[in-house]
């Protein structure tokens, strides 16, 4: 290799010295020299044995064609690159604007939906808040500050919203629980509750909470969403009461308004399946005695006006407790339980036989309507309407085979309260009825039960009638009675009724009231309390009258009165009353001083009074 690179001649920018040293010191290397007028590249590579360096000679003509070569594959490269990379950048491109496109869609959906949800809000009766566990606190958005009226952020959740006033205190109670179940952990907890408005009113919400928990589960936030349901309610409540009225009218006799024969069975198996074992129970069968005449001579109409009287009289006979119906035609049924007094039975149907004689003018002669009537009773539960009706017909049939107008038990006992006819003629032809005198008297009378909330127990129909208002059910007679009174006056009436409920006494008390539409009329209220063993509450009998001519009449005394002071004082003429028993004088009071002469007339009366009265 020597010889060769002396043969030949090498490249400027390598040295034969140099590379004498590289081949001595076996290390690799590169040269490029010209031999034969070729040029020539070479490398050299220590093989590791024994010195020997390997050479490698490229003729330029080879390696140009190499190069040639590698440089078109690398175009080829290069250009397979670069198009590769302009595809990615129009992928990437057409992703990127695909993608903007996309979120812009979204973006305006998101807005679209945002300004729905606004708009529904604003419209709607809907509102959202938040409530935060840890602090015990609501904030409110702006909607719902809106509709509540209260503080963006509401602290001491919820015993400050039930404190001050926003929830109604019919549904306080409801609202704490809800809450409390929110804190149990309940994921979602729900109710309707009524909540005050910003206006001062109340409405029906349905609020509903939705629980949000953090990466461990645990409960940090809640949603809360109130939807406003006033019409819905109220429409329900009304539909109940529909339903209520029409069950209660399915239930009952049209004619008397006392249960038909089907309501009061039911109801008597019921309270003979729930009786305790000392319970004493009775069951009376009462059938009429000459109603038939009263039909014959009278008419049907007349006939049906005495059902109903005799229903009335058997209701004021029994307690408002005691079961009473209509069996059909003249025979009604009534069921009373009386634990420990057995002597309440008979008392009651001696009372029922003596209540019930009624004498009608016939067409020749007087009508005599009585009634007869049979008892079954029993101890404790395990019997049923049918057993006791079966008995108490047997006891029925005895008392009319002993002559009618008396009453008979299940056990042969046998009691008489007949009266002979010229008596009982002459007795009812100057009497009038308990219930004729309740019905036309020129006021009302009830008797109301002290519980919390006071209950009407009787109204009679006069109340109704002077106060010009419909007759009530029992169910709403309280509160609608009271209604009644101007609400200015209602705290006093209460006062009046508890303080003659605790000291037992007499109380008056005059009161306005609402009269048909929006007049006002002045009542008179006497009530007193009562003995009623039934009951361990105070008893209250109250009559009220009606005083509105006698105010008008004071208040027109009033203003004459007033006129004729005034006329006194224009005229300058003195005016006194003496009374000769007493030898007394008094003179019209003036308003401003007499003048010298009036005074001076003045003290020579009273002087010649006293001069007359010391001679006598």
């Amino acid at each position: 290799m020597t010889d060769v690179l002396n043969d030949g001649v090498l490249d400027a920018n390598f040295s034969s010295s140099v590379i004498a040293l590289d081949l001595r010191a076996g290390v690799s290397g590169r040269l490029a020299f010209t031999l034969e007028n070729e040029h020539q590249y070479a490398v050299y590579q220590p093989l590791g044995i024994n010195g020997w360096m390997l050479f490698c000679v490229l003729q330029d003509s080879s390696v140009v064609t190499q190069a040639d070569q590698l440089a078109r594959s690398g175009n080829l490269i290069l250009m397979v690159v670069m198009l590769a990379s302009i595809l990615v950048l129009v992928a990437v491109y057409v992703i990127n604007a695909r993608g903007r496109l996309q979120w812009e869609s979204e973006q305006e959906q998101l807005r679209l939906s945002d300004a729905r949800f606004r708009i529904a809000l604003e419209n709607g009766r809907v509102c959202i808040w938040d409530y935060d566990f840890a602090t015990h606190s609501i904030i409110q958005a702006e909607h719902a500050l809106a509709l509540h009226g209260s503080d963006r952020v509401i602290l001491n959740v919820p015993q400050s919203l039930v404190a001050g006033g926003i929830v109604h205190p019919d549904s306080a109670s409801d609202f704490l629980a809800m809450y409390d179940r929110l804190q149990q952990g309940e994921s979602q907890v729900e109710g309707v509750f009524r909540i005050r408005r910003s206006d001062g009113g109340y409405w029906y919400q349905h609020i509903r909470y939705k629980t949000i928990c953090d990466k461990r589960g645990r409960p940090y936030r809640a949603i809360g969403m109130a939807e406003d349901v006033t019409e819905r309610y109220e429409a329900a409540k009304q539909y109940q009461k529909k339903l209520s009225q029409l069950s209660d009218l399915a239930q009952r006799d049209q004619l008397t308004g006392l249960l038909n024969r089907s309501a009061a069975e039911k109801e008597i198996n019921a309270r003979l399946g729930i009786a305790s074992p000392e319970c004493l129970s009775a069951l009376y069968i009462i059938d009429l005695d000459g109603f038939k005449k009263v039909n014959d001579s009278l008419g049907h109409q007349r006939g049906d006006q005495t059902l109903t009287e005799i229903a009335q009289a058997i209701r004021c006979v029994f307690r408002a407790t005691d079961v009473v119906g209509r069996l059909g035609g003249d025979e009604f049924v009534v069921f009373l339980s009386a634990p420990g007094a057995p002597e309440l039975i008979e008392s009651r149907a001696g009372e029922l036989c003596d209540t019930l004689q009624f004498v009608y003018a016939g067409k020749k002669d007087p009508i005599h309507v009585t009634a007869s009537v049979g008892i079954a009773a029993c101890v404790g539960g395990g019997h049923t309407f049918a057993e006791l009706y079966r008995e108490a017909d047997k006891a029925l049939y005895c008392a009319k085979e002993d002559g009618r107008n008396r009453y008979a038990m299940s056990d042969g006992v046998q009691h008489s309260t007949v009266r002979n006819e010229p008596e009982l003629a002459e007795q009812n032809a100057g009497t009038i009825q308990l219930k004729a005198l309740l019905e036309y008297m020129d006021g009302g009378v009830f008797l109301c039960e002290m519980r919390e909330h006071p209950r009407m127990l009787y109204v009679s129909p006069s109340f109704y009638n002077y106060m010009r208002r419909e007759q009530l059910s029992p169910n709403e007679t309280g509160k609608q009675l009271l209604s009644m009174v101007w609400h200015e006056d209602r705290g006093k009436l209460m006062d009046a009724l508890c303080a003659g409920a605790s000291d037992g006494g007499v109380t008056d008390v005059v009161y306005r009231a609402v009269c048909g539409g929006e007049q006002l009329c002045w009542r008179h209220l006497r009530v007193v309390r009562i003995p009623y063993e039934h009951s361990s509450y105070p008893m209250m009998l109250g009559v009220v009258t009606d005083i509105s001519e006698l105010i008008a009449s004071r208040e027109e005394f009033r203003g004459i009165s007033e006129h004729l002071h005034l006329a006194f004082e224009q005229s300058g003429i003195l005016f006194w009353e003496a009374d000769p028993a007493g030898l007394g004088i008094r003179f019209w009071t003036r308003r401003r001083p007499l003048d010298d002469s009036c005074a001076a007339a003045r003290e020579e009366l009273l002087r010649e009074v006293l001069k007359t009265k010391r001679r006598r």
